[in-house]
């Protein structure tokens, strides 16, 4: 690989051959036969925190998302996408399936935050483009923030029992009003 810190000289023929000296060499360079080939890269899902401190491992497999407490109002997720091209030019798009409505714009950024997040089932997808354009495998993450306890299935079930209890109760107790006031008439009237 040469740069061009490291090339004295630089000559290109109109056929799209370039001739350049390096290190005291002279190179010949055929643009006619090169082929740039690059592997596919992904993106990688390197690191989460929940609210700002709890480290969540990124290995666990989408299908056994990991089950977060109501506390989790806050997700970090940081990513990257190992290629032999020049990082730096690697941009970044993501999306959190429940949130976004669509990709993210493309950035340089290597980090995205989210908070205030309610319970329900979250996916995190994360993609990169290389100084080529090429777009990489897709990282995915998902993970499920659990509701208050207030608002679990149980809770819910005990709220509608006791309201059908306080009903049940309100209904037996007019019942009785009703019968008093109706035996109290008739021991007016006899």
């Amino acid at each position: 690989r040469y740069t061009l810190e490291r090339t004295d000289a630089f000559y290109a023929e109109r056929d799209g051959v370039l001739w350049f000296g390096a290190r005291g060499n002279l190179v010949r360079f055929d643009t006619n036969k090169f082929e740039r080939s690059t592997p596919r890269f992904g993106a990688l899902v390197r690191r989460i925190t929940v609210n700002q401190s709890e480290p969540v491992d990124p290995s666990i497999p989408v299908e056994a998302a990991p089950r977060l407490a109501s506390s989790a109002r806050a997700i970090r997720f940081e990513f990257a996408a190992p290629t032999f091209l020049n990082e730096l030019s690697t941009v970044y798009q993501s999306r959190l399936d429940g949130i976004d409505g669509d990709w993210s714009a493309w950035s340089r950024e290597s980090r995205r935050d989210y908070t205030n997040l309610g319970s329900g089932t979250y996916r995190f997808h994360v993609r990169a483009r290389n100084e080529l354009g090429q777009i990489s495998d897709e990282a995915t993450y998902a993970s499920v923030v659990l509701p208050p306890w207030y608002r679990t299935w149980w809770a819910i079930t005990s709220y509608f029992l006791l309201a059908l209890g306080l009903a049940a109760g309100a209904a037996r107790i007019q019942r009785q009003r009703g019968q008093r006031q109706e035996r109290q008439r008739s021991e007016m009237a006899e």
